[in-house]
């Protein structure tokens, strides 16, 4: 992991790009996961001094870590034990993401874990980031999201002073991970329209960070990085291909929704670049400056 960091930091200065540290407490347990995280970030700053390198983002002066996981009701943490990590990173001079669960607001049973205290370490964070991959199909879907979830949710935020970060995301499928029959669990890319509609609604809202799920996450099917049409046979897994638009379009409409995002282009429902691979020269694997 010492490499993985190492290689981060040296990829940052090299091409200009910021980074920042998040953990992922799946796995952890009540009984470690304090330690664990404070630990780390402990070794990682004596070791490597992070939160001074010349690339991690701060955000207010301050360096950015993020915690996802907790409030799940499969993932571990009481409240006491979420707020002591809060604390203590905040205490370590940090700005501190909360990835929660998308009904953190109201707490969704099934959702979101039921004590009431929940409701205290949600707005205890600097930053609240919402998952909501896999919680809706179809343009339909987005829109009753933006109206019921992404606009309480900024009004929320925004009456105590935190800064929210809507999440976006490509496709959905995870039928390799649970081995379903192939469509199973899948959520169609729509061309691309999936990801835009999302990045364009909650631009509409108002929302003005968006955090992009993911770039290379596969069990999930969410990855953006570039994908072929030239499947392997006589596998017993299930695949997506690139439904014409070109090995790169992800990245491609990534670079297109940064844009929007901040202003660069005109809000538009209607994506702004045709398929193919790379017409219009926007394709991160040319400029991997731009995508950020």
């Amino acid at each position: 992991m010492d490499r993985v960091i190492q290689n981060v930091m040296n990829a940052s200065v090299t091409y200009g790009r910021v980074w920042c540290l998040e953990y992922d407490i799946s796995g952890c347990t009540d009984a470690n996961v304090y330690d664990k995280l404070t630990q780390d970030w402990t070794y990682l700053n004596n070791t490597w001094n992070i939160k001074n390198h010349s690339r991690y983002l701060n955000h207010g002066g301050k360096p950015v870590i993020a915690i996802w996981g907790f409030g799940y009701p499969d993932r571990p943490g009481t409240p006491a034990i979420a707020q002591s990590v809060i604390d203590w990173f905040k205490a370590q001079g940090c700005w501190v993401i909360g990835g929660v669960p998308g009904g953190w607001r109201t707490q969704d049973p099934g959702d979101t874990k039921q004590d009431p205290a929940w409701n205290g370490v949600f707005r205890s964070f600097n930053t609240i980031t919402p998952w909501t991959v896999g919680a809706y199909t179809d343009a339909n879907g987005i829109n009753w999201w933006k109206t019921n979830k992404i606009t309480p949710d900024l009004t929320e935020c925004n009456s105590r002073g935190i800064h929210y970060m809507a999440t976006m995301w490509p496709r959905f499928g995870w039928d390799n991970m649970n081995h379903y029959s192939c469509g199973t669990s899948d959520i169609s890319p729509r061309g691309g329209q999936h990801l835009w509609d999302q990045i364009y609604r909650w631009k509409q809202a108002g929302v003005q960070t968006q955090f992009l799920a993911m770039f290379d996450e596969y069990d999930e099917s969410t990855a953006i990085m570039k994908l072929t049409d030239n499947i392997p046979t006589g596998q017993q897994c299930c695949f997506w291909n690139t439904q014409g638009y070109g090995e790169d379009w992800y990245l491609r409409l990534a670079n297109q929704a940064s844009k929007m995002q901040r202003g660069e282009i005109a809000l538009s429902a209607t994506i702004p670049i045709s398929s193919g691979t790379s017409p219009d020269n926007s394709s991160t694997s040319a400029t991997p400056s731009r995508l950020r």
